[in-house]
């Protein structure tokens, strides 16, 4: 006999999903990875191609779990991004409405254009990216289905140890400014530390975004997966910035060269790419009892 309510997170070996995993605290929890099967412990794990209707709808079965949090497929996930993402979140979707499961999507701020920001949930999209139309054809696909779903756009989602993609692409290209790293704060063994890169990199000033910390969106995710709100939620950091700007401070939390760093724009790259993709999150802020912080609440001034 089940004494806890299950929870089954698609994608738990990825960046976001490892944060879910880690802070499902009370659930019976079980995980999906598509490769190599994590150490995160806490959770009963399945090997998943969401692709794969037949072995999705299988799973769900088996599991019936009370909830479902879709963390699955980033913009850098091998193989056919529609596939993995509309057809993906389709069949999660379906077989969580086939047991009766609530079922939490994550799509992205990359589904509108960038041209004015501070998007709403009412905002229509209009993507400029591939990763960002197969985002927006997700969301259409899982809300026409009319089932207990609710799809959170999210921004720039950042982890400091261990280090999440976004991160480590900027702390990869610094060289430390002086011998001491305080590797112990920074989440590196000292070996690490003399390994960051000293490649000078151009990080762009004029695509902004509301970035937010992994635990913060897993644990708005988690709240999420218990109440009965359904449809587009926005769910981002307070603070609009660029990657500029969280390079430098990135930089002086790991005691960084910063003058590895310079300044550019989106718009002179030739690159086709939204500029302005910040979200208005007053929605969910006033829904949700999870804190959710700014950059520097957590990087702090020294």
């Amino acid at each position: 006999m089940r004494h806890s309510r299950r929870l089954l997170v698609i994608g738990g070996s990825g960046e976001l999903g490892r944060q879910v995993v880690l802070a499902a605290h009370g659930w019976d929890l079980h995980a999906t990875h598509l490769t190599r099967r994590p150490h995160t412990p806490g959770a009963t794990w399945h090997r998943l191609d969401v692709t794969d209707r037949q072995a999705v709808h299988k799973l769900v079965m088996s599991l019936r779990p009370d909830a479902i949090v879709h963390t699955a497929v980033s913009d850098r996930s091998p193989g056919d991004l529609r596939a993995a993402i509309v057809d993906g979140g389709r069949h999660v979707a379906q077989a969580a409405a086939d047991v009766g499961a609530r079922c939490i999507a994550l799509s992205t701020d990359l589904v509108f254009d960038g041209r004015r920001g501070n998007y709403t949930e009412e905002d229509p999209p209009n993507p400029i990216m591939p990763y960002g139309r197969a985002k927006a054809d997700m969301e259409h696909a899982l809300l026409a289905m009319g089932t207990d779903l609710a799809v959170v756009r999210t921004s720039l989602i950042l982890t400091l140890e261990p280090m999440g993609r976004h991160v480590a692409w900027i702390v990869d290209a610094l060289r430390p400014a002086k011998a001491g790293l305080r590797p112990a704060k920074a989440g590196l063994r000292p070996a690490q530390a003399g390994l960051r890169g000293g490649e000078r990199r151009g990080l762009f000033t004029d695509e902004l975004r509301c970035p937010i910390w992994s635990d913060e969106l897993a644990a708005a995710l988690l709240e999420l997966a218990t109440l009965d709100y359904r449809g587009l939620l926005h769910v981002a950091g307070p603070e609009v910035t660029h990657r500029y700007a969280l390079g430098l401070a990135l930089a002086d939390y790991f005691d960084l060269d910063p003058t590895l760093i310079k300044p550019a724009l989106s718009a002179e790259s030739g690159l086709n790419r939204p500029l302005d993709c910040t979200l208005n999150c007053s929605r969910a802020y006033g829904l949700l009892k999870t804190s959710i912080h700014g950059v520097n609440a957590r990087l702090g001034k020294k």
